[in-house]
């Protein structure tokens, strides 16, 4: 081998050699933050959701308990249209404790309904 093949194994080996590896080590450091950072995200947007639709619930139940406190038919139904109107709930649908529908209000959406105490 020459003195400048000799020379250029030695430039590669001793300048080159570590570079590559610590940009190897870089690359690895950066994947496994990167990977952290995304699994952070997903949990503080599955929070997101659960507080969004937690406060939706307790918007919902403040409007049930409203509707169900009225002390007659009338009074519920004039209670509903209360709550619809002002935006609180986007229907109702009152039943007795068999589950059968008493009252709903009109252009309710259509079933299956979900219910936020299950």
């Amino acid at each position: 081998m020459t003195l400048r093949g000799r020379l250029t194994a030695a430039f590669l080996t001793v300048v080159l050699g570590p570079v590559l590896l610590g940009a190897f080590f870089v690359g690895l450091t950066m994947t496994t933050v990167d990977r952290n950072r995304a699994a952070e995200r997903l949990g503080l947007a599955a929070a997101t959701v659960r507080t969004s639709v937690d406060a939706l619930c307790q918007q919902l139940r403040a409007a049930a308990d409203a509707v169900a406190l009225a002390p007659d038919s009338a009074g519920r139904a004039g209670t509903a249209g209360q709550v619809v109107g002002r935006g609180l709930a986007a229907a109702v649908l009152v039943t007795d404790v068999a589950g059968v529908p008493t009252y709903a209000t009109p252009g309710a959406p259509a079933a299956p309904w979900r219910d936020c105490g299950a």
